[in-house]
């Protein structure tokens, strides 16, 4: 139990610091671009899910060359009764797997009621032929399949080791069919769908913690702000207002597509504008701005790993691994000692038979 235990509080302080970190630069006037939000969230992910305190302990393992088994002094930490550590670790693994089993089943019901409606593409459809060029343009060399459905209203991708792009069965005409594909393509070559399955992993684990909850939000949200980044950055001022009329034309008929399972060109409308601002102003990032980003995220990371390692050892200590350690203890000292006369008598008898 105090190794559960140790592992939680480890992983939500780390994580949390990244959140809390993000926090700020809500209220800060110096924007980072998208990518670089983007990588904040996914580091958080990672911190939320990677056992630090574990490989903490294997580093200092390898480096130390004499272990000795250290019995911590649990006077000056606050202790709880056994009872209440299993009521509170049930309660987490009620919150967990139930997080978890209700995800799968909202997804597993929303995949079949895409896959019954949908409409295959000819393989002689221009549109066919545009998602050829993009992905030999991009290096995707995964296969992807796209075809019509009724129960989308927007374009989206979907599926993780089939993915596949849904279009509505019937496109705006003022929609570029180009931008579309190359905007879903890039959510494909980034792994955007797997990085929202691991969010799903981490708010299963950390379903208590409502830091974990605005991470899936942001993570939908700068997901799209950077890949609408990265869409744009070679175009030119008229192509992206171009761009921009094809996201408002999705927009007019967009539906509630779980965003937490797919990647969709639609977004809300209080995020259109911000979006398209951000979109019409990307520039080509300078080397002062990257290298300052670099440091800043490596400066949050180590923060957050100290933070674990700190937290790890003032964690509270549940009673009964205290009577468990001072067991342990009393039965070396006995086993030493049980070894101890073996060894004297073994002595004894040999000199015995000494002539």
């Amino acid at each position: 139990m105090h190794v559960i235990l140790e592992l939680l509080v480890s992983l939500t302080v780390s994580g949390s610091i990244v959140m809390f970190s993000t926090l700020l630069l809500n209220f800060c006037r110096f924007r980072l671009p998208s990518k670089f939000r983007y990588m904040l969230g996914k580091l958080a992910i990672g911190l939320y899910l990677v056992p630090i305190i574990l490989l903490w302990k294997l580093i200092r393992s390898m480096l130390q060359i004499e272990r000795t088994a250290v019995i911590p002094n649990t006077a000056s930490l606050w202790t709880f009764p056994y009872e209440v550590g299993m009521y509170l670790l049930g309660i987490w693994g009620i919150g967990a797997i139930g997080f978890a089993v209700w995800q799968i089943y909202v997804y597993r019901r929303f995949v079949k009621k895409v896959y019954r409606s949908l409409t295959p593409i000819s393989s002689n459809d221009r549109i066919i032929h545009q998602l050829h060029m993009l992905r030999k343009t991009l290096g995707i060399r995964s296969n992807v399949q796209m075809a019509y459905s009724t129960v989308v209203h927007s374009p989206v991708l979907v599926g993780l080791r089939r993915p596949t792009i849904f279009f509505p069965t019937k496109i705006p005409s003022n929609a570029n069919l180009s931008m579309i594909i190359h905007h879903e393509l890039i959510h494909l070559k980034r792994k955007d769908l797997w990085l929202k399955a691991l969010v799903l992993l981490v708010g299963s684990l950390h379903w208590f913690n409502p830091l974990v909850h605005m991470l899936r939000k942001d993570i939908h949200i700068w997901s799209e702000l950077a890949c609408d980044e990265e869409v744009v950055t070679k175009m030119t001022h008229s192509e992206r207002k171009r761009y921009g009329e094809t996201i408002m034309s999705v927009m007019m008929s967009s539906s509630k597509v779980p965003v937490r399972f797919s990647a969709s060109l639609s977004d809300d409308g209080k995020k259109l504008q911000k979006r398209l601002n951000l979109m019409l102003g990307v520039s080509k990032i300078k080397k002062r701005i990257i290298i300052i980003t670099t440091l800043a995220i490596m400066a949050v990371g180590t923060i957050s790993v100290a933070s674990a390692v700190w937290a790890s050892k003032h964690i509270p200590v549940v009673e009964a691994d205290t009577k468990l350690a001072k067991i342990t203890t009393r039965t070396s000292i006995k086993s030493e000692g049980v070894i101890e006369r073996e060894l004297s008598q073994h002595q004894h008898e040999k000199k015995q038979f000494q002539p």
